[in-house]
């Protein structure tokens, strides 16, 4: 359960001044931390977040070091007002219009985290003078950017190699131009395709364990993951069709309640899977090939064809380990590689 600390909104301005609160809002007003609430909940909902990370010597950045995890009013709205400076240099090179910046301080799981959003003013959202003035509705549709920063991490790993993970996660609407966003907070990618390659069979793996679906199910449904990266190899794959697998191998008494649940479930911290990535070819085949190499001897195959002896589900699989002498045995192999063996090795042909 998140725990809102401070809540304010400025309204960016194309070619002219922002407007800027003369304050933090009061979250004790109903209106306000409804509003506040609202926004949380629509960004944690969202399932196009892209996960990524500070550029060097971005502007942004060098900000939060001077914004500590007391949750003191001034240091928020100091970094507020100059996040509108830096997003009022960056919209003006864009086509952007702009809108009301939402800026929300929270805490979430022992951390202390940031989000920016920017809302537009409609039928369902009344602001005035940059306070909501009545009842209050988002719609999810009116969330036309947004910046979610782990502040916690970020402070406390600055500096250090384990700031490698991703500790931002950020959206646009279609259509909306989102460059001038990401500019004016320094963002960037960083999930690369061998990262959300490697992530993908482990998050299928948690999601259906998390529906107390059976363990052979799920070993099916990973097989399905990797076969149809093995068919894109070096193409793109998408997260609607992981979901597809998804759904496909949920529990019957799951398969309604829970369907297309995995969507979210992959964009959680752990396993930040982007809407596309590409199946890098070296880590799709390292994960759905086993390979052994000598100076003399290479073995490679691929692990769906591998069984075991004595288990009459593998009995039509072609390599077989026998753990009992840790032999390989090679089954079906073709005529014509039968005769170059047996002509090596002397022996006559029935």
């Amino acid at each position: 359960m998140a725990v809102i600390s401070n809540f304010i909104i400025h309204e960016l301005n194309k070619n002219e001044a922002s407007d800027i609160a003369s304050d933090v809002l009061d979250l004790s007003d109903s209106l306000v931390s409804s509003l506040a609430e609202d926004i949380l909940d629509i960004y944690r909902n969202k399932a196009n977040v892209i996960w990524g990370k500070f550029r060097q010597n971005g502007a942004f950045p060098k900000l939060l070091p001077a914004y500590n995890s007391s949750y003191k009013k001034d240091d928020f709205y100091d970094v507020s007002t100059k996040s509108m400076e830096l997003l009022s240099e960056a919209i003006n090179k864009t086509s952007g219009t702009g809108g009301y910046i939402c800026f929300v301080e929270y805490q979430s799981k022992g951390d202390n985290r940031l989000l920016i959003a920017m809302i537009k003013n409609t039928d369902g959202i009344k602001l005035k003078d940059l306070k909501p003035e009545q009842d209050i509705h988002v719609d999810l549709s009116k969330l036309y950017q947004a910046l979610d920063i782990n502040i916690s991490y970020y402070l406390d790993n600055a500096g250090k190699a384990k700031l490698k993970k991703s500790y931002i996660g950020f959206i646009s609407k279609r259509g909306e131009p989102s460059g001038y966003f990401q500019l004016a907070f320094s963002c960037t990618d960083n999930i690369t395709p061998s990262k959300a390659v490697k992530a993908s069979p482990s998050a299928l793996r948690a999601f259906l364990e998390s529906h107390e679906q059976e363990e052979l199910r799920i070993k099916e449904a990973q097989q399905n993951l990797l076969r149809y990266f093995n068919e894109n190899k070096d193409k793109i794959v998408y997260l609607n069709r992981i979901n597809d697998i998804a759904n496909a191998h949920l529990p019957d008494d799951k398969a309604e309640i829970a369907k297309d649940g995995f969507l979210k479930f992959a964009k959680e911290d752990k396993y930040q899977l982007p809407d596309s990535f590409q199946a890098s070819k070296g880590t799709v085949e390292s994960m759905v090939r086993l390979a052994y190499k000598t100076d003399k001897v290479t073995v490679n195959f691929e692990k769906d064809v591998l069984g075991l002896t004595g288990d009459s589900a593998s009995s039509a699989k072609p390599v077989i380990f026998d753990p009992d002498n840790d032999h390989i045995i090679i089954r079906d192999l073709s005529e014509e590689f039968i005769v170059q063996v047996k002509q090596h090795l002397n022996i006559e042909n029935d």
